[in-house]
């Protein structure tokens, strides 16, 4: 195999995992009632400092676009349609999620710290999946500047106006 045909094999495993894991995300985030009111629930803690009735108005607004991010996002990296705009949208949502789970992490390690045991197991559950936004970051900056390789549906007009010379 040459190196070109290994770049696209890898870009395709990167596909697979980076889809899988903001599909799969995004389906348990949305599967029943209690996963979407503790999806609203946790978008609610970027917008702490607003009352309750206006935090919970835009929590549930922002929670609907996040899982229209996640979904939109993991369908096109998974299948190369608009791999670019995929790419941005899993880096913002990243991002966002990097947020709540650091406010999670704090809120976990002050339970950690006054004797709850499964305080400290969320303190480090939340940081880990923190530090693992980074890498969704990287990935998504990766797809938006990158684009996805020869396979897939090779729908990227985004990327034709950002380099049109480039395949």
């Amino acid at each position: 195999m040459n190196i070109e045909c290994n770049s696209d094999l890898a870009l395709l495993a990167l596909r697979i995992s980076v889809g899988y894991v903001f599909l799969f995300a995004a389906w348990k985030n949305t599967q029943n009632e209690a996963a979407r009111k503790a999806t609203i629930f946790d978008t609610s803690l970027l917008f702490q400092n607003l009352q309750v009735s206006d935090r919970m108005r835009i929590s549930k607004l922002c929670a609907i676009i996040g899982m229209i991010m996640m979904y939109l996002g993991g369908i096109s990296v998974l299948l190369g349609l608009e791999p670019r705009i995929g790419g941005i949208l899993i880096a913002v949502f990243s991002a966002l999620g990097m947020r709540i789970h650091a406010i999670k992490a704090e809120e976990a390690k002050q339970a950690g710290e006054s004797g709850n045991l499964m305080g400290w197991s969320g303190y480090s559950g939340h940081s880990a999946a923190e530090v693992k936004n980074w890498g969704f970051i990287g990935a998504g900056i990766f797809f938006l500047l990158g684009g996805v390789g020869d396979y897939g549906f090779g729908i990227d007009y985004l990327g034709q106006w950002l380099a049109p010379t480039g395949r």
